[in-house]
């Protein structure tokens, strides 16, 4: 736990690893990610709650971006190419009419010869949108392909050529082309809004900006310095750019939740101060109301929350951590159907998931009073994730108002194993609950299981 200035609890500190440089599943429990599909299972007959599917291919227009294929041979091309894939897929995550699935889950395919259909019939969408790239001198061409898998066809097919001062150009003219193809209606002035930055005035911050996305988007504690450190360098060198500034925030925030950061409330100050900044100029992307709606709600400034991360939501409309956090304030905020609601759509756009999300799932049912639905999905997130406090207390609290007090002793057990300084009110300066009856209810279940005050 970390004391943070201006927010009056201390607040806890998550670390998990994700892509390449992650330690395989099954060498280190804490890399907690795993396919939602087991949602559909956890369940199982004895439970008179079903959790719903949540992998089914549902969404007509459903569609995963797979890692570009870099055909220059220039090894230290990798992360522009990436980069440029990733840009294409923050266009696209604004656009309601399609769902998108969330660009780690297609890391499985990065050098994989696995055909499109095949791809997405595992994934469980409609669309995969392939993409190869290769650059040589000032010329770039990009040959992108959209795939229908279960009709196993091609949709669309391009050619994309110029110099490599075109690039952004090229991308809006992909994005566009994308949504065309999957008749996604584009309200007035919409398709102006695909473009992730502001016109760079240089090749150089042009390559900056997409090498710093791709750090970004890996999740490890590296990528993400690097990323902070390019976003903060084009801040200061565009200081009227909302979308360095907001992903600029957006890193800071990221060093402080996965535990990264040597100095949190020196991050989190930078966090704020930048996603505020990036708010007055516009915040097209969305990014920095995330940030914020987080830090105001741990602030305990519920309304300003709510209002932030609902409106992100509305804008980053396929973006699984957008709407997780959306959830999360809506949790904190009492209205627990609408949160169940977007944590299922987050847990379907990742397709794989970090186990906070499984937990504020296993809130949400529990304080809805679906217990039997709540235990499943706690007991799903310890299984891959067993030192999660958070869903051990809303195993323990979920057993305790179901009646099961001895099973409950024994998750109790549990946490005292995993964090012997436990106390029930340390516990709850960590809670941001609107309501103080919520809180007076988690309490009481927390000491009838024979946890410390």
């Amino acid at each position: 736990e970390q004391n943070l200035k201006n927010i009056e609890r201390p607040v806890r500190a998550y670390h998990a690893r994700f892509g390449p440089d992650a330690p395989a599943e099954g060498t280190d429990r804490t890399f907690a990610l795993r396919r939602v599909s087991r949602f559909a299972e956890i369940a199982g007959p004895r439970s008179q709650e079903a959790v719903p599917e949540l992998f089914a291919r549902s969404e007509p227009a459903a569609i995963m971006i797979r890692p570009f294929r870099n055909l220059g041979g220039d090894a230290e091309q990798d992360a522009l190419v990436d980069g440029i894939r990733l840009s294409i897929q923050s266009a696209l995550v604004k656009l309601p009419g399609l769902f998108l699935i969330n660009a780690p889950a297609s890391e499985h395919y990065r050098n994989a010869n696995v055909a499109a259909v095949k791809a997405g019939n595992e994934v469980g969408v409609r669309y995969v949108l392939d993409g190869a790239v290769q650059m040589a001198g000032e010329q770039i061409r990009v040959t992108i392909q959209l795939t229908d898998a279960p009709a196993a066809q091609i949709v669309w097919a391009e050619r994309y050529g110029g110099v490599v001062d075109r690039i952004f150009e090229i991308q809006d003219e992909i994005t566009t082309q994308v949504a065309v193809a999957l008749d996604v209606k584009l309200v007035a002035g919409e398709a102006s809004q695909f473009v992730l930055w502001e016109r760079l005035p240089s090749r150089e911050s042009r390559e900056l900006s997409l090498r710093a996305l791709s750090h970004m988007y890996l999740g490890t504690e590296s990528g993400n310095a690097v990323a902070r450190r390019v976003f903060e360098e084009l801040t200061a060198l565009l200081p009227d750019s909302p979308q360095a500034m907001a992903l600029a925030a957006y890193a800071n925030w990221q060093s402080v939740i996965r535990g990264w950061s040597r100095n949190p409330a020196q991050s989190i100050a930078s966090a704020t101060t930048l996603a505020e900044k990036a708010i007055e100029l516009g915040d097209p992307d969305g990014f920095a109301r995330v940030v914020l709606a987080s830090v105001r709600l741990l602030q305990r400034r519920h309304d300003e929350a709510l209002a932030l991360s609902e409106s992100a939501a509305s804008v980053r409309y396929s973006c699984p951590a957008t709407n997780a956090v959306y959830s999360n304030v809506l949790h904190f905020c009492g209205h627990h159907a609408r949160a169940i609601e977007y944590i299922k759509r987050a847990l379907k756009q990742a397709r794989v998931y970090p186990s906070w999300m499984a937990a504020v799932l296993a809130a949400s049912y529990r304080d809805s009073g679906q217990l039997a639905a709540s235990s499943a999905i706690a007991d799903e997130c310890l299984r891959f994730d067993p030192e999660n406090l958070d869903a051990h207390v809303v195993l323990c609290t979920a057993h305790v108002l179901g009646g099961k007090i001895r099973k409950a002793e024994a998750v109790a057990q549990e946490i005292l194993h995993i964090r012997p300084s436990f106390t029930i009110a340390g516990y709850l300066e960590t809670q941001p609950y609107r309501e103080r009856e919520t809180l007076t209810s988690v309490a009481h279940a927390l000491r009838t299981a024979g946890l410390p005050n």
